[in-house]
């Protein structure tokens, strides 16, 4: 009996060690799984850490891998959400798709859409996956699969703002007609996409005022590079081209395209002046391409015969020009700029264009100049444009106080203007106020990337502030 008695004892003894040995880490587990599930929406990152601590103390719930790596990715960690889905034994659609998102994010797209397409494949299919399946065929360049995708995205989705617009553009350049009524829905559902789907819809419009499937493609493209879709506007060309070989625009807009991708595109500007001698439409594009190649004699020939097509446009005066002073002879390109201003002496575009050109070229800024200055902002006030060109043409005669009063005021009113950032940076470092120089150029380049303005300050930061 005492035999027994001891047996029991030692049994409670051992039971109760297991359970002190055993009871905590559980216990451990679950607190971990409420803090996760506590911090999941206000801090995902540490959320996720909490997940993968209750996961392997609590090895049966193997869904808390998944839920580490949703957060992780929620906390644009890609390298940890790939490490916890990779450990969770059975992903739901919901974590395969996160899984092909970690790959993307890793730059390793095709890895991404071997998963998102094995989705597909297993009639997985949810707007979020089509929408990611329409992203990358686009950038591959896989057209027709991304309108497709992007289309069922939509209708499984009739409020995934992301899928309407891309499908908008992607239609453009495939078939223009077809394209305004995703775009519409696009904007109606995002108000932040209205401004570009303005410009989108409008060039649309006028592209489709023609019943020529040639002329409402090569439209669509230039309404394409207004919206700064390059690479969708060659496709519209390309596909107007298919449509009539003969279409001269279509060709010149090709070589532009081609140009600013580095692939030449001077043989499609050659085969458009061959259909249409007569174009200016075709001229103009011309003389961009060889402004952007600094040969300015063949762009001078260009505008010339542009002018001649339309002597009274002042648009190409100016072009004429800017042109002629490139090549040095700034006294006749004054003469063309006078010229356009003969042509519209109302408008303050020409006057201001004017001033700038005597300041860009220190050519009498005093007599010529600064009138044009003043006779822009007399006619139109309220264009900032004026007071730019204004405060340059006065930091040009030496008046640095007034230039830098009148920039400062119209930052006052348009703070986001590069351009006055780098003037001021320019006027300060001269005025020898170092840290107002670089503040203002810093500020230039922020707002301006990749653009002039940005560069020109970031060439000035390097040489100025090493």
């Amino acid at each position: 009996m005492n035999d027994k008695r001891r047996f029991l004892s030692f049994s409670a003894i051992l039971i109760l060690l297991l359970a002190l040995v055993l009871v905590p880490p559980v216990l451990m587990g679950y607190l971990n799984l409420s803090r996760a599930e506590d911090m999941a929406t206000t801090d995902p990152g540490l959320a996720a850490l909490k997940y993968e601590t209750a996961a392997k103390l609590l090895p049966w719930r193997e869904d808390l891998w998944e839920q580490a790596g949703l957060l992780a990715l929620a906390d644009e960690n890609p390298e940890l959400a790939y490490f916890y889905l990779e450990h969770s034994p059975g992903l739901n659609s919901t974590g395969q798709l996160a899984l092909g998102d970690a790959y993307y994010r890793l730059g390793k797209v095709e890895s991404a859409l071997e998963q998102w397409e094995g989705l597909r494949n297993d009639g997985l299919g949810s707007a979020q996956l089509y929408n990611r399946l329409g992203h990358v065929y686009y950038q591959q360049g896989r057209y027709e699969e991304a309108s497709e995708a992007l289309s069922i995205a939509t209708r499984l989705d009739d409020l995934d703002a992301d899928s309407f617009y891309m499908l908008g553009l992607l239609l453009s350049a495939q078939s223009p007609q077809n394209a305004l009524s995703p775009l519409i829905r696009a904007g109606q559902l995002d108000p932040a996409l209205d401004p570009v789907i303005q410009v989108l819809r409008r060039g649309l419009n006028i592209a489709l005022l023609s019943s020529d499937k040639a002329a409402q493609l090569t439209g669509a493209g230039r309404t394409l590079i207004a919206v700064g879709a390059w690479s969708l506007a060659r496709e519209a060309f390309l596909n107007a081209t298919e449509a009539d070989s003969r279409y001269a625009p279509a060709w010149a807009w090709m070589g532009q395209v081609k140009q600013a991708f580095q692939e030449g595109g001077l043989p499609e500007l050659d085969r458009a002046l061959e259909l249409d001698k007569n174009s200016v439409e075709i001229r103009g594009l011309r003389a961009v391409y060889f402004m952007r190649e600094n040969r300015f004699n063949e762009a001078r020939v260009e505008f010339e015969e542009a002018a001649r097509l339309e002597p009274m446009n002042p648009d190409w005066q100016v072009a004429l020009g800017d042109v002629i002073a490139r090549t040095g002879d700034v006294p006749v390109g004054l003469e063309h700029y006078q010229a356009a201003i003969d042509l519209s002496p109302r408008k303050a575009d020409y006057w201001r264009a004017l001033a700038n050109f005597t300041v860009d070229y220190n050519y009498n800024v005093k007599d010529i100049g600064f009138p044009a200055a003043l006779q822009a902002r007399a006619l139109a006030p309220e264009d900032h444009q004026n007071n730019i060109t204004m405060g340059r043409v006065y930091f040009a005669l030496g008046d640095l106080e007034a230039a830098k009063e009148i920039w400062e005021d119209a930052l006052q009113t348009n703070p986001e203007t590069p351009a006055v950032y780098l003037y001021l940076g320019v006027l300060f470092l001269q005025q020898g106020n170092s840290k107002s120089a670089y503040d203002n150029l810093v500020q230039a380049v922020n707002l301006d990337p990749s653009g002039p303005y940005g560069a020109q300050a970031g060439r000035m930061l390097d040489q100025y502030f090493p």
